[in-house]
């Protein structure tokens, strides 16, 4: 914006100014002339701001400015008087001034001045003598204790950014509607702002805007000097935000319909949100006018019913609006989000583009989507109780998360339907809770029909699942898999477990494992599956609920790679490492445990970058073991 105030950014056509500035800086982070700090800032490098600053030592100037000097820095200066008498010797010159605190008579010296930044100044007011800097373009007043702008305000014809964000400010003044050449307006936090009809002349405003507290009752809008917003072509974001707050009278849903109706958009925008409407959807939102428009995001709008098919819209967001039964189709969307809609029935059926679709708690929607989404790659289903079954063609998907779908069937067996899921393409899989869930079908579905190509699923998590059966005939089929995370109850109970040397050949790739054991008698593992210990390229394991385990002694050493170690519930687990030459009596395939062995097991956990044990109440870690791990070892007496 300081750019723009000086001059440096030349128009062009048909592109405001702040894309041009934009496009400049981009340019010189990929010239790597500049970089993008953490906080979002961007900074020369080192050897090129040194080299800046000489070239303009004569112009640029901090605490002790010259004859020269046009630009001017006084913050942290600690002489504030002989600052401020130094403002005063070069003042026709200044363009640029940051200071923490600036007397009103000085005001009247620096008429020349095209930015101004007062950022956290210690200032109740601006002084009526701002009027004096009419030339001023860019004036910063962000994190200041201003509470207050003079009425004189309006005398900055020029001004084209005024950054109130983070201030004291209590109200804006209605002169501030008439800085006509005013294109950026920063107001954040709980203020209480200025009155809408003062943005009607200010038509240069551009970028995003958001306008909050129009839940609070207020006098009816004049619907014929309505046209507040709509002429203003440079927005390109608008949120209109209906909360209200803790001292508001609240306004109705007639007197919030008259007011949104008033606040019509301009055709231009792109990025539209609308927050805790209680009102009818206005005439405008049904218009087809709106061709730009790119995202939309619907929060907590009860009344709301429709959604037209809006061909230009990529992103859409809906929470909290259980009017809404349909979503038409919309051919350019790429990611849906739906949240506690509980009215809706369907999602349109043709949805070429969308890449990802999210939806959660909508307790009559019995189908989420269907095989005209041949770009979706991402699928997130949550509480869902009528959905029964997935499309059965999604060539694109990667990502899979289905939780608390207490009726969805899943892949059952081949054959015992017309038809069966496909998605060939799927890299991860989360699902949880979904007790009907059967994976008979799941390896037909995850191979690609036209190729024999291998399954690419790579991660696949499985919880609370009882009707899965992810017996090793399926898992001897993945051999891409690198996380796996299961618990007794999705292991196919009736086959054989493979040797541990035979099950690294199964899954070569495994990298992350996490089990946990059935609480159901006639399933319980009770102690680690000897196949666990044959998995000696594991980089972490997590275990849980194996309360048979006395001692985990003797298997250290089969896992070399190993640098996350978790262990949850143990409530008989008194060791990690058999010290003592002793007898294992709980596995045969374990006889004794020499020193030698202790302390090849010992040496290992030693490695461990992080050890996790919780509610392990009987376990006596050695002592060498807690020196050396300090805090890399994670002792928890409760779950987190």
């Amino acid at each position: 914006m300081q750019w723009v105030a000086h001059g440096l950014i030349e128009e062009k056509k048909g592109m405001d100014v702040e894309v041009t500035a934009n496009q400049c800086i981009d340019d010189l982070i990929n010239r790597c002339m500049t970089e993008e700090t953490e906080e979002g800032d961007v900074k020369l490098h080192d050897t090129l701001h040194d080299l800046a600053s000489y070239i303009g030592r004569k112009e640029y100037s901090h605490a002790s400015p010259t004859e020269h000097t046009s630009h001017l820095s006084l913050l942290d200066v600690d002489d504030a008087e002989t600052s401020m008498h130094n403002v005063s010797l070069v003042a026709n010159k200044l363009r640029t001034l940051f200071c923490a605190f600036l007397p009103s008579e000085q005001f009247t010296n620096i008429k020349w001045l095209r930015v101004l930044s007062l950022e956290e100044c210690e200032m109740d007011e601006l002084p009526n003598s701002i009027e004096c800097v009419s030339l001023l373009k860019y004036l910063n007043l962000s994190y200041s204790d201003v509470k207050r702008l003079p009425s004189s305000i309006d005398r900055l014809w020029n001004l084209q950014t005024l950054d109130l964000s983070y201030s004291k400010i209590e109200e804006v003044p209605e002169e501030i509607g008439k800085l006509c050449n005013l294109r950026y307006l920063g107001l954040e936090e709980d203020r209480r702002g200025c009155n809408i009809k003062v943005l009607k002349d200010l038509n240069n405003l551009t970028g995003k805007f958001s306008i909050e507290g129009l839940g609070a009752a207020r006098k009816e809008v004049n619907l014929g000097e309505a046209q507040l917003l709509k002429e203003k072509h440079l927005l390109t974001g608008l949120k209109f935000d209906f909360e209200e707050q803790h001292d508001d009278k609240v306004a109705d849903a007639s007197e919030q319909s008259c007011i949104l109706e008033a606040l019509e958009p301009p055709h231009c925008l792109k990025n539209l949100k609308i927050r805790h409407y209680k009102g009818e959807m206005p005439s405008w939102y049904l218009k087809t006018d709106y061709t730009k428009l790119r995202i939309l995001k619907l929060e907590n709008c009860p009344l709301s019913e429709k959604l037209i098919s809006i061909t230009s819209l990529e992103k859409l967001e809906l929470n909290k609006c259980p009017a809404v039964c349909e979503i038409a189709s919309m051919p350019s969307l790429k990611s849906l989000k739906i949240g506690s809609c509980d009215g809706l029935n369907t999602i349109g059926h043709d949805m070429p583009a969308l890449e990802s679709l999210e939806v959660d708690g909508c307790g009559r929607l019995e189908q989420v989507a269907d095989d005209h989404m041949p770009a979706l790659k991402m699928l997130n289903l949550t509480n869902l109780k009528a959905v029964k079954q997935l499309p059965t063609h999604l060539p694109s998907l990667e990502v899979l998360t289905v939780q608390d779908l207490p009726n969805w069937e899943g892949w059952p067996a081949i054959g015992s339907r017309e038809t069966t899921i496909s998605m060939p393409r799927l890299r991860e899989a989360g699902l949880e809770n979904c007790p009907k869930m059967q994976t008979q079908g799941l390896l037909y579905a995850l191979s690609e029909q036209e190729h024999d190509y291998e399954p690419r699923l790579q991660e696949l998590r499985v919880w609370d699942c009882p009707s899965a059966r992810l017996g090793w005939k399926l898992l001897k089929q993945l051999p891409n898999l690198t996380d796996l995370r299961l618990d007794r109850e999705a292991l196919e109970s009736t086959l054989p477990s493979p040797l541990p040397s035979e099950v690294s050949t199964f899954l070569p790739s495994l990298e992350h494992l996490t089990l946990t054991d059935a609480n159901v008698d006639k399933l319980k593992w009770g102690r680690v599956p000897e196949w666990v210990w044959g998995l000696s390229q594991l980089d972490s394991l997590g275990l849980q609920g194996f309360t048979e385990e006395i001692s985990l002694g003797g298997h250290w050493q089969c896992l070399q790679e190993l640098v996350r170690l978790e262990l949850y519930d143990f409530p008989n687990l008194k060791s990690l490492v058999d010290i003592n030459n002793t007898t294992s009596l709980q596995n045969d395939a374990v006889a004794t445990t020499s020193p030698t062995d202790a302390k090849e097991q010992l040496a290992c956990l030693l490695n461990l970058e992080d050890l996790v044990v919780s509610c392990c109440p009987a376990v006596d870690l050695p002592q060498e073991l807690r020196d050396s791990l300090e805090d890399r070892l994670h002792i928890e007496t409760e779950r987190a």
